[in-house]
């Protein structure tokens, strides 16, 4: 799947704000008060990532990674794996490690790439945070 560079980030930006409610979510649903503070801190940083993002976006007219860039139909977040809508609390959190390992390829993928020092570096730290996530989320199994 071929899009330009701004269209891939603009798919990221959404895919955040939808792992950013799917960890409230979560957060609403689990009993453990430690998990639940984990996956409220997540949630903040997935917004939080968005409007690195969006930032980014705003910062720049021309493509910020190279047009035309082949990513495998993989996305930045929770929507790229199907889910049932009554999968268990530890079905979602292994659905979430795997969506967060797709976000850190993807933006290691896109930093390799990027157009200007500044863009590498905002999706080097996204993916090292989406890491940090997958972390967090493997010690709530």
């Amino acid at each position: 799947m071929n899009n330009s560079g701004n269209e891939i980030l603009k798919s990221a930006i959404g895919c955040e704000y939808d792992a950013e409610k799917l960890y409230r979510s979560l957060s609403e649903q689990v009993e453990d008060q430690e998990a639940k503070v984990i996956l409220q801190k997540i949630a903040d940083e997935e917004l939080q990532h968005a409007q690195i993002l969006e930032g980014l976006l705003e910062k720049s007219d021309e493509n910020l990674i190279p047009s035309n860039v082949a990513i495998n139909n993989k996305k930045a977040g929770p929507t790229q794996l199907p889910l049932a809508s009554n999968a268990s609390v530890e079905e979602v959190l292994h659905f979430a490690i795997e969506a967060e390992v797709e976000a850190c390829e993807t933006y290691s993928m896109l930093a390799s790439i990027a157009r200007t020092q500044e863009i590498k570096e905002s999706l080097e730290e996204l993916a090292t945070m989406e890491l940090g996530h997958k972390k967090q989320l493997e010690k709530l199994l």
